[in-house]
């Protein structure tokens, strides 16, 4: 009796180690079967096989329009109506709501439906066919497991399929890029490539110096790889040069990419070509003769900088700049050298204030306006007497100009320190100081300021 309880239960044993090595050697096929089709149809097959039925089908839930779509068939053929049917319809739908082994009989043959079940949630059902009826349908614990395998390994393909989708659409459409931790360009999405005009093997394993524009200074990128650096997040609006040499604008954001323990490995850009954008604000902003700024963005920006040196305790320069006996100039050389010296003149005002944060405008007529931060007031005012030398050089003959034999310009400045004036204060101050300077021979500066000579 004893041995007979032996050998049975090792028969058992045997039994239950030959099922796991089956479904062992069926979850590597599984794994590595490509695509959802091929794992449904190596499923299917293996189904079949174990449980004996002469048809097996999958059907994957589709939720954006509540249908079940058939994946794969095993052993038959299939009618064209049965590939899509309502999740809460028939067996199959029935067994999908309950989370519940549904059976049916169909023209004689019994019919088996069973959920596919990740985490409480039905992901789709596999309907089985037998030729003979089976009183009542159960799985035992080994096709359970095989069941399980099955829903694991498919949802895995679903979402990788998912995230492959997006990934496509992503890098079709946004404009990626990544680097190390030196720079070094590892990832391009298409469309950065296409905005750039550049082709992968150019960008991957150089920098994104290829890009960089010439008139954004150093300070810029100092504060970008100051701020990545720290572990956050930097956004800016920045002008890029393509590979044929055109500008331009992308809206960037540069997040830090880290490792389990914290540290960063990397950096991710992502970009929105606001080229177009920028174009329209261009020309909302700018002089049309002088492409400097116009007066209604002097307008905004003169309290903004206010604000700013208010803020941070910085000193600002305001100056208003006239081109002196400008109207005797267009009586003798005429208005399109009028033009064309206010050309010059506002080329010169922002090949002198160069810095990113310096801001020159066209004012009106001959009168220009520029705003500069500064360190100290003497910086400020040699900065205007720069200026001042600079117009003068250009060499533009001007007979009838009583300060030089060329075009110049006379400068009211005002240096502000975060005083509680209003703008229209500043603006009639600067003004009187530019009576000043014209009233006291032209070519020069006058200042609100003690102890410099004007």
């Amino acid at each position: 009796y004893f041995e007979r309880k032996i050998e049975q239960k090792k028969i058992k044993e045997d039994k239950n180690i030959k099922n796991l090595e089956l479904i062992n050697d069926f979850y590597n096929i599984l794994h590595f079967a490509s695509g959802i089709k091929n794992i449904s149809k190596v499923a299917l097959e293996f189904i079949s096989k174990q449980l004996n039925c002469y048809s097996a089908s999958i059907y994957i839930s589709n939720y954006k329009n509540m249908k079940l779509q058939l994946l794969g068939v095993y052993n038959r053929n299939i009618d064209k109506s049965t590939k899509i049917i309502d999740m809460y319809a028939g067996t199959i739908g029935e067994a999908f709501a309950s989370k519940q082994i549904k059976t049916n009989i169909y023209k004689n043959r019994q019919v088996v439906a069973i959920p596919l079940i990740d985490n409480n949630k039905t992901i789709g059902v596999v309907e089985l066919k037998f030729y003979s009826d089976i009183e009542e349908f159960k799985l035992n614990k080994q096709e359970k497991m095989v069941f399980k395998i099955i829903t694991n390994v498919l949802l895995k393909e679903i979402e990788d399929e998912k995230n492959k989708k997006y990934f496509n659409l992503i890098n079709k459409n946004v404009l990626l890029s990544s680097t190390n931790t030196d720079g070094e360009i590892t990832f391009v999405s298409e469309a950065f490539c296409k905005a750039t005009g550049y082709n992968k093997k150019e960008l991957i394993g150089g920098t994104h110096q290829l890009l960089r524009d010439p008139d954004v200074d150093n300070k810029t990128f100092k504060g970008l790889w100051e701020t990545i650096k720290s572990g956050k997040t930097w956004h800016k609006d920045i002008p890029n040069i393509k590979k044929d040499g055109s500008k331009y604008w992308a809206k960037t954001t540069i997040t830090p990419e880290f490792d389990f323990y914290g540290n960063i490995i990397g950096y991710d850009a992502i970009r929105e070509d606001i080229t177009d954008k920028k174009l329209i604000e261009q020309i909302s902003i700018t002089d049309s003769l002088t492409s400097l700024y116009n007066r209604r963005y002097f307008d905004k920006m003169f309290i903004k900088q206010m604000n700013l040196a208010k803020r941070f305790s910085k000193t600002l320069i305001f100056g208003i700049l006239d081109i002196d006996h400008f109207k005797q100039y267009n009586d003798t050389y005429g208005h399109q050298a009028g033009d064309e010296t206010l050309k010059k003149v506002a080329k010169c005002l922002h090949g002198t204030l160069k810095r990113e944060d310096d801001l020159v405008f066209r004012l009106g007529g001959e009168e220009f306006g520029v705003l500069y931060f500064v360190e100290e007031e003497k910086d400020g005012i040699a900065i205007a007497r720069e200026i001042n030398s600079n117009v003068e050089q250009l060499k533009i003959e001007h007979t009838k100009n009583s300060a030089s034999s060329y075009v110049t310009i006379s400068c009211g400045l005002y240096i502000y320190k975060g005083e509680d004036e209003s703008t229209e204060q500043i603006y009639k101050k600067a003004d009187d100081l530019l009576y000043k300077a014209k009233e006291n021979g032209r070519n020069n500066i006058y200042f609100n300021t003690t102890g410099v000579k004007n």
